[in-house]
């Protein structure tokens, strides 16, 4: 390579340099974020809708405890389980069954309608809620 075609490179390697370290910050903050569990999101969304966490007998996971419903909460990716799980947890109660999913990312909007659609389809009485972090 020519001495100038070197010189004609060298603000585009500056700028690239430039542009790394001013999103590092960024980049590193995001992957240092914090990963929550079902349960932790549970409970901050139970605690914002004015529930309580309960754990009914042989529920695997909290469930949160609302005025009228009893919901269970999950990943999207476990949109089928959490339908047989809000029957479940609402078998020793008067409480009506609900469901909420845990939308992390953009494509977690599939499970949030594979659920709406099977429940409607099905006619099954559970109420959903989406909790979007």
């Amino acid at each position: 390579m020519r001495t100038a075609e070197k010189l004609a490179l060298r603000p585009l390697r500056v700028v690239a340099v430039l542009l790394f370290l001013a999103f590092s910050p960024v980049l590193a903050a995001a992957a240092s974020a914090p990963v929550l569990s079902e349960a932790q999101y549970a409970r901050d969304w139970c605690q914002k809708e004015g529930g309580q966490i309960v754990r009914p007998p042989g529920a695997p996971t909290p469930v949160c405890e609302l005025a009228k419903h009893r919901v269970a909460v999950a990943f999207a990716e476990n949109w089928a389980a959490t339908i047989g799980g809000a029957y479940f947890i609402t078998i020793d109660s008067e409480k009506k069954p609900g469901a909420a999913l845990i939308l992390r990312a953009p494509d977690d909007q599939r499970y949030w309608n594979l659920l709406n659609r099977t429940l409607l389809k099905q006619h099954l009485p559970i109420r959903t809620w989406a909790i979007q972090p």
